[in-house]
C-alpha cells in the first residue's frame, strides 16, 4: 500500500503547491492594487476556482487517509463487532449522500457545459471549477463503496486481519 500513500502524497504536494500559487497571485495583486494603482483582473476569481478543487481534491486526500473528520469518542468503547457495524453504517451513508451529491453535481456542471457558461472576468468554463466538486465528491463516493467491498471480502476471508483499506489500514 506504500504506493496509494506516494500518490496521496503527491497529490498533497501539489495542492500545497497550488496554494501557494493562490497566496502569490493575492500578494501581487496588493502590490499591484497599493503600488501602482491597478488591479489585475480576474485574480480573485481564479484564487476563488483555485481554493474550490484544492478543497474537494484536498478532502478526497483526506478521506484516502482516514483523517476526516469522526465523531468517534464513543466508538473506542464498543466491541469489535459493534465497531465494524458502525463502520459499515458510516461508509453506506457516505457512499449514499456522496454519490447522490456527485450526481446532482455532475447534472449542475453538464449544464454549465451546455450552455458555455463562464466566469465574468478570465472567462473561464463554468463546467471546470463545477467539474471539481463533482469529481471530488465521486471520488470519495467510490472510496466508500471500496471501503465496504474492502470490509465484506475482510468478513468472508479466514485472514481478515490481513485485508486493508487504500490507506493501509486494517480493517478488522
Amino acid at each position: 500500500m506504500q504506493q496509494n500513500s506516494s500518490i496521496a502524497d503527491k497529490v498533497q504536494t501539489t495542492l500545497g503547491a497550488l496554494l501557494i500559487l493562490c497566496v502569490v497571485l493575492n500578494f501581487s495583486n496588493v502590490v499591484a492594487r497599493y503600488g501602482f494603482n491597478t488591479a489585475l483582473l480576474g485574480i480573485e476569481e481564479l484564487q476563488v476556482y483555485l481554493l474550490v478543487g484544492i478543497s474537494f481534491f484536498g478532502a478526497v486526500v483526506v478521506s484516502w487517509r482516514r483523517e476526516h473528520l469522526r465523531m468517534d469518542a464513543l466508538v473506542g468503547y464498543m466491541r469489535p463487532r459493534t465497531r465494524r457495524v458502525v463502520s459499515v453504517l458510516e461508509e453506506l451513508a457516505m457512499a449514499g449522500l456522496l454519490g447522490f451529491a456527485a450526481v446532482q453535481s455532475s447534472r449542475y456542471s453538464w449544464q454549465m457545459a451546455q450552455i458555455n457558461r463562464k466566469s465574468d472576468l478570465m472567462e473561464i468554463p463554468m463546467w471546470i471549477p463545477h467539474g471539481c466538486v463533482t469529481v471530488g465528491l465521486a471520488l470519495m463516493a467510490l472510496l466508500a463503496v471500496y471501503r465496504l467491498v474492502a470490509e465484506r471480502a475482510a468478513v468472508s476471508t479466514p485472514l481478515a486481519a490481513e485485508v486493508k483499506d487504500p490507506a493501509g489500514e486494517v480493517l478488522l
